[in-house]
Formats: C-alpha cells, sequence, structure tokens
C-alpha cells in the first residue's frame, strides 16, 4: 500500500508543471508526503501489533512450556557431559582407530572370506536396510514422501 502511495506521488512530481517549483515548495511538499507516508507505514504496523498481542494464551502456553523443556534439557545435557568427562575425540584417537581399520584390511580373515560368507553378509545388509526402510515409511505414515 505505501508502495503505491510513494509510486504514485513520484509520478505526479515527476509530470511537467507549468512553472518550476522553489526550494522550499520543494521541502514542504515532501515534508507533506513524509508524513503521509510514515502515518500510513505507522497504521499498518499498529494492526500487526493488534493482530500478534491478540494470540491466543494457549500458544503462548504451548511456547513457554516449549522453552522451559529445551532449558532443562539443555541443563541435562550439560550435567551428563560433565560427569561422563564427554569430549570431542583427539587426534590420537583418530589416528588409532585408522590404524585398527589399517590392520583389518590388511588381516589374512579378510582374505579368507568364502563366496558364502560374502552372501551371508550381504543378506544381512539388505535385512538391516529393508528394516530401516520400513520404519521410515511407518515413521511418514506414507509410502512415499513425507506429508507437508
Amino acid at each position: 500500500m505505501a508502495s503505491r502511495l510513494i509510486f504514485s506521488r513520484v509520478s505526479r512530481v515527476a509530470q511537467p508543471h507549468s512553472r518550476q517549483l522553489t526550494t522550499q515548495e520543494v521541502l514542504e511538499k515532501s515534508k507533506v508526503f513524509a508524513n503521509k507516508a510514515i502515518t500510513t507505514v505507522g497504521a499498518q504496523t499498529n494492526s500487526l501489533v493488534r493482530t500478534a498481542q491478540s494470540v491466543p494464551p494457549k500458544i503462548n502456553g504451548f511456547v513457554d512450556c516449549t522453552l522451559y523443556w529445551s532449558r532443562v534439557t539443555k541443563e541435562i545435557a550439560k550435567e551428563v557431559y560433565k560427569k561422563e568427562d564427554l569430549a570431542p575425540p583427539s587426534l590420537a584417537d583418530y589416528s588409532a582407530a585408522r590404524k585398527q581399520l589399517e590392520d583389518l584390511f590388511k588381516s589374512e580373515a579378510l582374505k579368507k572370506l568364502t563366496r558364502d560368507d560374502l552372501i551371508k553378509a550381504a543378506v544381512v545388509g539388505i535385512e538391516i536396510a529393508g528394516f530401516f526402510w520400513i520404519g521410515e515409511i511407518i515413521g511418514r505414515r506414507s509410502l512415499v514422501g513425507y506429508d507437508v
């Protein structure tokens, strides 16, 4: 609304006049225009504030409850972090895990796997993936995609 008002005022000012406006007249017209624009924007802002204030108290209570439990969860997580001495893995932990993985690939046990062992491992992998996908379908309550 305010943008239409501004555009219409600007287009009227841009039209050629029969006489040149003095600096004082231009200042007065722009002052009147600015006051009207501010009044229009102020009215729109007031209506928005009134709408926001009329939100039902149940929603405010829900938001308060959600904020409360998120703070409680945060504090519990802090306590667990401190008590369990949790910390991100260090570089030594990463290098130890890498060494174990390299040793696994170099071991003879991996080379001694038979075709039957590989088929059994593939079937177990397919079962795990299938259960995961079935859980996703149940969680979505839809076979394809999420209901948005």
